[in-house]
This record gives C-alpha cells, structure tokens and sequence, in this order.
C-alpha cells in the first residue's frame, strides 16, 4: 500500500531538492512538488513492512503526522496539511417563491495566514527536520505530540465568523509545559510555572528576549485569557499564537536532538544525519 498526503508552508519555500536526503537513504518516502509552498509526500507500505510496522492507514498517519511536527519544530515554522478539515456551517437555502430550488451552502472562509518573510529550506534546517523526524518515530509519549498537532489544526481551520487562535494557543502551551516538565525539568509537577519555565527556558538556550516575551506577553494570555476567563477578555491573534509556537518549538526541538543524540550513541552501527 501506498499513502501519499500534501503538505503546505506558510512560511517556506521550497528548493531544488530539498528533499534529496529523505529518498537517497531509503527512508521509504517520496516527495513531488505541488507548488512553491508546496509539496506531496508518498509512504511506502512496503518499507514500513521491513522494519517490522503494520502496513496500514494508522502507521502511515502516524509516520505523516510525525513528519509535520519534525518540518515545523526543525525549520520554526508553519507547515500543515494542504486540505485543512473544515468546520464551517452548512445551511440548506430555499429561494422565495421556488420550493423545489433548495441548495446546500457552506459558509467557507479562506483565511490567509501572515507568518513573516517566505524563506527557502536551509540545508541546516533539513537536517534538523531528519534528526527530529527520527526521534519522533521512536518516542512513545503522545500527550505533546498530540497537543502540537491540534495547534497546528487550530491555527488554520475556522467557522466562517469565528477562529480558533484562542485553542491554538493553549496547545501550544500544554505541549510546551509538557516537555518543560517532563523532558527537560523532569519534575512531576511545576512548583511556580513561571520561575521553572523561565529555567527550562534558559537550559534550552532561550535569549533574554524570548524569557522577558515568556514572562510578560505569553504566560499572561495563558492566565488570564486561555486557562481561566474571569478578566475582561481580548481577541488572541496569529501573532500571539506565533509566539507561544516559537517557544514551543525551541525546547521540543531542544528535546528530540537530544533524544536522538542518545540514540545515535545507544545504536553506533546506525547513521544519523549531522545536525551541526
């Protein structure tokens, strides 16, 4: 069986080749570009059957969702599925005068995304994407991994007059203060989210810039407009939802070149690519 899914960029475009790592090291994936920010991904089945995976629409979602995570948290981007799910409403429209005319309508909204300058894939930034991919496939905890992919959902999808930056942003959050806890703290519990966080931060080589934005911009949505509503509430936009993502990608991507470094070590007959 063969899957294949499309994947835009919002904030990429691509090179000649950029992919040349991914099909030159039998990876079992094949790529085609759709456009400039663009481009389709093709699973192999029969790969996934050598290393021992069910060849199954399941696996290969799970092989295509950790490959969206890897391009966003490795490039600090915004990569999601070309064909967003949608939740617009759907109304049945009668004209006046003709009742055997009735029509099913969606409400559809396009909602261009603004995520700053369009830069084309860094071979940097390529690497990284493989390093962190590999270490997705092998990590076993779900929760920020699941998180993150809500958020990217979220940013994108909309109900005609509304938008979901608002959810976007508390995924976002949760998978961060996951991984803070649990990955990089390896606390059970945070005992002043502030403080640990601002630590984790520092640990993962967050500059001053991005601890005082933490403190100051982001934790302060989180309190007062995403966890609890008691204030006065303020619409969240994409730049708040850029923000919480940046943080977010900075210590997962922290955290899978560490865990893939590990298992460089733990396997030193494998090759992993050099994410110098």
């Amino acid at each position: 069986m063969e899957t294949r899914f499309e994947i835009i960029s919002h904030s990429h475009r691509l090179a000649d080749n950029c992919f040349a790592f991914f099909e030159e090291n039998s990876t079992g994936l094949r790529f085609a570009p759709l456009a400039d920010t663009a481009f389709s991904m093709t699973i192999d089945g029969n790969h996934l059957k050598k290393h021992g995976a069910a060849d199954d629409l399941p696996t290969a979602h799970f092989v295509a969702s950790s490959f969206l995570i890897a391009l966003n948290i490795g490039t600090m981007g915004y990569f999601t599925w070309r064909m967003q799910p949608s939740l617009d409403p759907m109304y049945h429209v009668r004209e006046k005068n003709k009742a055997e005319s009735v029509r099913m309508i969606s409400l559809l909204r396009d909602k261009p995304i603004d995520f700053g300058v369009i830069e084309e894939f860094s071979r940097k930034e390529i690497m990284n994407t493989a390093v962190i991919f590999g270490a997705l496939l092998r990590d076993r905890e779900s929760h920020p991994k699941a998180d993150y992919l809500k958020g990217l959902v979220h940013i994108c999808v909309s109900h005609f007059d509304i938008d979901f930056y608002r959810e976007a942003f508390g995924n976002f959050y949760r998978a961060l203060e996951t991984t803070v806890t649990l990955r990089i703290l390896k606390k059970k519990n945070l005992k002043n989210e502030v403080k640990d966080i601002q630590k984790a931060l520092e640990e993962v080589g967050a500059d001053e810039h991005l601890q005082a934005a933490f403190q100051n911009e982001i934790y302060p949505i989180r309190s007062s407009q995403v966890a609890h509503a008691q204030k006065q509430q303020i619409a969240i936009d994409i730049n708040d939802v850029i923000k919480v993502k940046l943080l977010t990608d900075l210590v997962m991507y922290k955290t899978y070149l560490e865990q893939a470094e590990l298992w460089r070590q733990e396997s030193p007959m494998s090759a992993a690519p050099d994410h110098d």
